[in-house]
């Protein structure tokens, strides 16, 4: 029986994050779009773009209501799918599962980080950029000889379906000679990466494209100091950060330096936002 069939049968009145919407107005659909990565960056594969960019104009058009995460996300949408801007709602979230997650209080000595750290939670995929990230370590290291950068996130790009950018990231690390300075973990749970950032001395994002960071968002509810690159959506988020240019391996040591020497006690100011408001306007 097709979708719309079954909402009737069962009264469904409103269909949320279903990527499906209908032409009669019997059924409201709400559908959120996470980011426009595959359409603003140049680092997808053809076929994706194109594919992508059919599904996004389908949501859009379809779609009763559009939610997105971010202003910038909104501007983004605005100036893709104009016609889509007057029904879009901006819906910011944060994360407070990240409080309720038990701390692992033994993830230093399973890891072997050390006691002071800078972590990174970022899958590795080209637009988080690591390359430039672990370029900065050499530079920083050069000058900060203890400096230690913690990276933990799955190793293969779904969007190439490979792991050749996380094979080029610890070439790279043994070209430049910095296994001291930077310690690659790999995919670790859910509760080891709250962990883990519940120790690091500072979290930093140097990824090239967000919609709305979920690290970022991690980092301020445990009162993290944060160290991103100054994208749009990043100044959006967490306006107290230590910012760098992402393209940039000079601006990141800099930065890197910077976090490196000041007291972890200097965090970033939180703000929650609560979802249940902001969804009771959506829908109303």
């Amino acid at each position: 029986m097709p979708l719309y069939h079954l909402c009737l049968k069962h009264k469904i009145t409103h269909l949320i994050f279903s990527n499906y919407g209908f032409t009669t107005s019997k059924i409201k659909t709400i559908n959120w779009i996470p980011d426009f990565q595959p359409l603003k960056i140049k680092l997808w594969p053809q076929k994706n773009i194109t594919a992508w960019t059919n599904i996004y104009k389908r949501i859009a058009a379809k779609s009763t209501t559009m939610i997105v995460s971010s202003n910038q996300s909104y501007q983004d949408l605005s100036n893709i799918f104009p016609f889509a801007k007057k029904k879009t709602f901006i819906v910011k979230f944060s994360c407070p599962t990240a409080l309720k997650t038990q701390i692992n209080r033994h993830v230093i000595k399973e890891f072997q980080t050390g006691k002071r750290f800078i972590y990174i939670p970022n899958q590795f995929w080209e637009h988080k950029n690591h390359l430039n990230l672990i370029k900065a370590v050499k530079i920083a290291s050069q000058n900060n000889k203890h400096l230690k950068v913690v990276c933990s996130g799955g190793t293969s790009d779904f969007k190439w379906n490979h792991n050749f950018h996380y094979l080029k990231c610890l070439n790279t690390i043994k070209r430049l000679k910095i296994n001291k300075n930077i310690k690659i973990l790999g995919e670790v749970t859910y509760q080891n990466v709250i962990s883990l950032m519940k120790y690091s001395h500072a979290v930093c994002n140097p990824s090239l494209f967000e919609g709305w960071s979920t690290p970022v968002e991690e980092a301020k509810i445990l009162n993290k100091m944060l160290c991103i690159s100054n994208i749009p959506v990043h100044r959006e988020q967490a306006p107290n950060a230590i910012f760098f240019d992402p393209n940039s391996p000079q601006s990141i040591a800099q930065a890197l330096c910077k976090t490196w020497r000041q007291k972890s006690k200097q965090k970033c100011a939180y703000t929650i936002h609560n979802l249940f408001d902001q969804f009771q306007k959506v829908i109303i």
